[in-house]
């Protein structure tokens, strides 16, 4: 399985998603978490909520392409 990262802006800046490929399909997504804690301490808000919060986004944005 191969990772690539890709940088997406959000309602919480420039957030960075880990894409999962095997053999060449999209299988699987995550945020970076170490980022979601830095947001959410930014933020004041549950390292949860920006977790939830950036997968609802790229989920959105995968559709859109």
């Amino acid at each position: 399985m191969k990772e690539k990262l890709l940088k997406i802006k959000t309602k919480y800046g420039n957030a960075t998603i880990k894409l999962f490929f095997n053999n060449g399909i999209l299988v699987d997504y995550e945020p970076d978490y170490n980022e979601c804690k830095e947001i959410a301490k930014g933020f004041n808000t549950s390292v949860e909520k920006v977790y939830q919060d950036l997968q609802e986004y790229v989920k959105k944005y995968l559709q859109s392409i």
